[in-house]
């Protein structure tokens, strides 16, 4: 994890609309995909954007969040993008930290056509390192719409920093009407947490508990896929994939289907 001694520095996305072909309009079912990448290296320490890519790839998801997305400086074109060009996928980013030597940060890649509309600068704790969410208008291939909110909370020990990161994005989503609203991400935080207690007071949170990391031998779970308001999505299946290698988090999905009364336009 990152630890840097500086200011915040943050570069939002450019709102933009992206039209990708999707399901048919008789197939209301979308998927939904979220995976801590870390910065494109395995657990073999070795940064490998092919294989990320392949790994995304393998998810088969219409939307995912992407968390610890890296570009050094010495890059000829942006990791993101290539992953986005592997997968058919559109990418948007929203950077934490800006470097001479790296830039660093939070993305989402999408088949659905959507806009970005806000991105958040989280609170930073004394000794926490920057964080932040993205959020987008996602709309949905049988009609409808809904916001998607990807992001990674702080890794430190202590939980009241993460419980003060997640307390602004869900009252910005309460308070804004990014409703209905899907949530991916590292929240790291573990589900008996006060964090994880605060979500699921009014998201539901998918799938069981079944550990997410290290992806090796998961001995813990601290990546989540949830919706606001509850009842605003179905779950038809829900998988923490057994990914190994590829990243230090394996990456979960969630096959959804919308409640029309609550997804309309």
């Amino acid at each position: 994890m990152l630890e840097p001694c500086m200011m915040l520095t943050f570069a939002a996305c450019a709102a933009m609309m992206i039209a990708i072909p999707c399901h048919g309009n008789d197939d209301p079912s979308f998927t939904v995909a979220s995976y801590n990448i870390r910065s494109f290296k395995g657990m073999d320490d070795s940064r490998d954007i092919a294989r990320t890519t392949a790994a995304v790839n393998a998810l088969n998801s219409d939307i995912c969040g992407l968390q610890e997305v890296r570009r050094n400086a010495g890059d000829a074109e942006a990791p993101l993008d290539l992953c986005a060009r592997g997968t058919g996928m559109a990418p948007a980013f929203a950077a934490t930290l800006q470097l001479k030597e790296f830039t660093y940060g939070i993305a989402m890649l999408s088949r659905m056509p959507y806009q970005v509309v806000e991105t958040l600068t989280l609170p930073i704790p004394d000794g926490h390192e920057p964080r932040t969410a993205i959020i987008a208008r996602v709309s949905l291939p049988g009609g409808g719409h809904f916001y998607f909110v990807n992001t990674h909370l702080s890794a430190r020990r202590r939980d009241a920093g993460r419980r003060e990161q997640l307390k602004l994005i869900l009252d910005t989503v309460r308070s804004k009407n990014y409703c209905p609203a899907i949530l991916t991400g590292d929240l790291n935080a573990l589900p008996d947490s006060k964090t994880i207690s605060l979500l699921r007071q009014e998201w539901q949170i998918f799938g069981d508990d079944t550990f997410t990391f290290p992806a090796r031998k998961p001995d813990r779970r601290i990546d989540y896929i949830a919706c606001y308001p509850k009842d605003a999505f179905r779950a038809v299946s829900y998988q923490v994939v057994d990914e190994p290698a590829a990243s230090d988090h394996r990456p979960l999905v969630v096959k959804l289907v919308p409640n029309r009364t609550k997804n309309k336009e």
